[in-house]
């Protein structure tokens, strides 16, 4: 994955919307602890010919060159931060919780699933979670504070069957109302499309010929290689659109320039990866192997369409029902 510490304007919305200490000037130094010390990240060095040209033809647009991580992100830069190390991707729980695992005063319980957080009626305050571990449910309670992080399908999830979110769709299923608030009521996800590519009147060195068995051993022995590329993406923008209402500086959609596109001898695992229908297998998508290609990747960065997360049901096992109202609104 490509890492970004993402646009001040976003914490800083958070800041006015009555979170205190979350504004980018707030969330700055811890962005830098973790890079200089817990978060394990590889310098990108890999790169075809194109990527000179992204950064170029941004400039014809009126686009600078940028660092990833200035703030204000508008404008074409090189990938070069991955959240990889020897080619393989790696996570929060290895980064932070790997390292302290055995700290006397941290306990990590595995397998665990909490079904309830436990919340006072009156003061409206969580003191604990019921979990199962192992078939057997459990309940804990907490010192100080209770900390849901859960996801954004999970976590919405968990609140309602606590007794927290919209009171009529609690009461349908028979859940003591402790908080009536619309919990799951603002679903948003960034939309992708994935097909504009482009075919080049010479090759590159990223083709199927460079996937062979020296370029495996490289990257099993060594972590290197053309097998170390994430997704092969060399290259990205953030830009502003004549149609965005945001501010100048806030970007409305995201570029990613990968220089490989699908060829006919690695369709079939590169359609089911997109998810792409088997239609446009032998389509004109798929260009011809032996020549170069590259393709751009389009990301919605602020949508304005909404959707909701319900219950199906009080057991906490049970997939909750997802509307995602994709495009639902015009501006979108």
């Amino acid at each position: 994955m490509v890492y970004t510490r993402g646009h001040y304007y976003d914490y800083d919305r958070w800041a006015l919307a009555g979170n205190y200490g979350w504004s980018y000037s707030d969330v700055l130094p811890y962005f830098l602890k973790g890079e200089q010390s817990y978060l394990k990240k590889s310098l990108l060095t890999l790169q075809t010919p194109l990527l000179r040209s992204f950064v170029e033809a941004g400039k014809c647009f009126g686009y600078p060159a940028i660092k990833p991580d200035d703030k204000v992100q508008l404008g074409f830069f090189k990938v070069t931060d991955t959240n990889t190390f020897r080619g393989q991707r790696r996570s929060a729980a290895r980064d932070y919780l790997h390292p302290i695992r055995n700290r006397p005063n941290l306990f990590i319980s595995m397998n665990s699933r909490v079904t309830r957080i436990l919340i006072d009626p009156k003061t409206k305050t969580a003191y604990g979670v019921e979990f199962v571990k192992d078939g057997v449910q459990h309940r804990v309670h907490a010192s100080k504070e209770v900390v849901l992080s859960a996801g954004a399908i999970n976590s919405p999830q968990l609140l309602m069957l606590s007794g927290i979110g919209p009171k009529r769709h609690l009461e349908s299923l028979s859940i003591p109302v402790i908080k009536s608030l619309d919990v799951g009521y603002n679903l948003h996800d960034h939309y992708a499309y994935s097909s504009l590519q482009f075919n080049l009147n010479q090759s590159l060195f990223l083709n199927s010929a460079e996937f062979n068995s020296k370029t495996l051993e490289e990257y099993l022995n060594h972590g290197t290689g053309v097998f170390s590329f994430p997704a092969r993406f060399e290259s990205a923008a953030f830009m502003s659109t004549p149609i965005s209402d945001l501010p100048a500086d806030y970007p409305d959609i995201e570029l990613f320039f990968a220089s490989v596109t699908l060829n006919r001898n690695s369709s079939d695992s590169a359609l089911k990866l997109l998810g792409l229908p088997q239609a446009f297998e032998g389509s004109n998508l798929l260009a011809n192997a032996d020549r170069g290609q590259f393709s751009i990747f389009i990301t919605l960065e602020q949508p304005k369409s909404r959707g909701r997360i319900t219950l199906k049901n009080t057991n906490p096992y049970s997939q909750p029902r997802i509307k995602t109202n994709y495009f639902n609104h015009p501006h979108d």
